[in-house]
Parts: C-alpha cells; sequence; structure tokens
C-alpha cells in the first residue's frame, strides 16, 4: 500500500504495524521532503477506507495559516468529534495536522486535553520537521515515529523509474539536497524556482538582484521555496569548494549566511519583503 512512496522497509513495516493497530495518536517526525504529508494522508485514507480525502467528511486538515495553527483550529475539533459516524468500523474520524510544530502554546495546550482524553474511535495524525517545538507532554502522549531520508541512490533510482533522466535527476537533487517534494516539483516543471534564476540572482548585481524581491514578496510560498532552494544550492556548493576548488570557499560561506539568516527571518514570519531585500544585498 506504501509503494507509490520513497520509503525504506524498516519505516513501511513501521506503518503498517500501526495501521494493524492504531494507536489513538501518532507523531510522524523526518526532515524536510521525506513525504510527511503524502504519509499522513495515505495513513488517513487507509483508515477510513477513503480513496478521496476532499470528500470525506470525517476527515480534518489542520495546517498552518500564515505560519502558526491558531488555538481556535484546535477547539473546532470538539465539534468534529462529536459527530454520530454510522457504521461499525473500529475507527471513524482522522484528524492529520500538517506541520504541527507550528501549533500556537495555546493551540498545543488546547491539544493537550485531547490526547490525554483521546475521543473513542478516532485518530490523530501529526507531522512534524522539529518535534523539539512541540511540548514535551503532547510528544509523550503520541506515539512517534521517524521516517528517514532515502539515500541519494535510492532516490535516484525511484525518479528513473518515474522516466525522469539522469542529468536531471541530479540537477534536482543538488537544487532540492534530496528533497522528495522539491525534486517532484523540479523534474516535473511545478517548481517557481530554478537554478537559472538562482544563478542568475547570484551572477547579478545588487540592482538586478532587487528587481526579483516585489515579485517573491507577492507570493511567500515562492518567497519560502526561494531561499530554502538557495540555502541548499549554498550548502551543496560550500561542501564542493572545500574538496574541489578552495578559493571560492569565502563566497559560498557568504550565501549560505546570508540565505539562513532569511530562511529563519521567513520562519519567524518577517515582512517577506524587507527580508528579500536585506537578502539581496547581502549576497
Amino acid at each position: 500500500m506504501f509503494d507509490e512512496l520513497l520509503l525504506g522497509k524498516d519505516a513501511k513495516a513501521s506503518l503498517e504495524a500501526f495501521l494493524a493497530k492504531p494507536a489513538h495518536a501518532i507523531l510522524l517526525t523526518g526532515q524536510r521532503g521525506t513525504g510527511l504529508t503524502s504519509i499522513a494522508n495515505l495513513l488517513a485514507k487507509e483508515l477510513l477506507g477513503s480513496k478521496n480525502l476532499e470528500n470525506e467528511q470525517y476527515f480534518r486538515l489542520l495546517a498552518s495559516e500564515k505560519g502558526t495553527i491558531p488555538i481556535e483550529s484546535v477547539r473546532d475539533l470538539q465539534g468534529f468529534f462529536a459527530l454520530t459516524v454510522p457504521g461499525n468500523s473500529a475507527i471513524k474520524r482522522v484528524v492529520v495536522i500538517d506541520d504541527a510544530d507550528t501549533l500556537s502554546t495555546e493551540a498545543q495546550n488546547a491539544l493537550l486535553k485531547t490526547l490525554e482524553e483521546p475521543p473513542q474511535g478516532s485518530v490523530l495524525i501529526l507531522a512534524t520537521h522539529d518535534s523539539k517545538r512541540l511540548l514535551a507532554t503532547i510528544r509523550s502522549r503520541t506515539t512517534e515515529l521517524a521516517i528517514p531520508a532515502p539515500s541519494k541512490r535510492q532516490t535516484a533510482d525511484w525518479f528513473i523509474v518515474k522516466g525522469y533522466a539522469p542529468a536531471d535527476i541530479e540537477r534536482a537533487y543538488l537544487m532540492a539536497d534530496g528533497s522528495l517534494r522539491q525534486m517532484q516539483a523540479i523534474l516535473s516543471g511545478k517548481s517557481s524556482t530554478d537554478t537559472d534564476t538562482i544563478r542568475a540572482v547570484l551572477a547579478g548585481t545588487s540592482y538586478d538582484r532587487l528587481l526579483y524581491v516585489d515579485g517573491m514578496a507577492k507570493d511567500k510560498a515562492a518567497a519560502n521555496e526561494f531561499v530554502d532552494n538557495l540555502v541548499r544550492v549554498a550548502t551543496v556548493s560550500l561542501e564542493r569548494a572545500a574538496n574541489q576548488n578552495p578559493t571560492t570557499m569565502t563566497r559560498w560561506q557568504s550565501v549560505l549566511r546570508a540565505s539562513t539568516t532569511a530562511q529563519d527571518a521567513l520562519e519567524k514570519n518577517g515582512n517577506t519583503k524587507l527580508v528579500l531585500t536585506d537578502l539581496m544585498l547581502s549576497l
């Protein structure tokens, strides 16, 4: 059932064991791009016996709104858990909380009450790339399952089977630093940031770089994607410079420092236009 996802044998076995005997709450952890969202949705489908979650009335998805999941979203679940569900199935309702680390402190405390007294026939699936941002009491009341990132060879083989050329896969891997979601977007042409854009930004003058700010600032998701990809390119390029061309290390260290600073600022909901302006002037 997990063949559509790139998972190791141990991860598949753990997920299958969970489905065979579901706990009231599971916490999926792993680095960005390992497919946590896809795994969470697939678990929800299997638990509910549903093919399309969009039309499933006994499924709820909580996701970040402007960088956080507010307490109101968690409170709204009380009415959902009170729904009467016909049939005799053991699991009647499923909630997926994507990027659970963006739950506000108030929202986490409200969720804790649900975890302490789990509604009968309900399962909560939390997915996070930074479990340390969750309350220890939240983590202790869930079954935690770490999803390891696949190796570069496994990733390449998986995309080759899908029909992509090895050279394109290598390029996407460099840009995405192995992130499956980003690689898929790049290879399918759905990524709004490509290597040409990054090269143009790095090669241009400060004035040239600032011309990109207004367009990116209008789409925070695109801004985040650009900065994330810049961090990945700088990281990989710095590693290559250390082994092949040490004279360029200072340049890539500067790019990595500026891009990680921007990444942190965006994660903290800094003003997108100001963050991008500072980044472009720092490159």
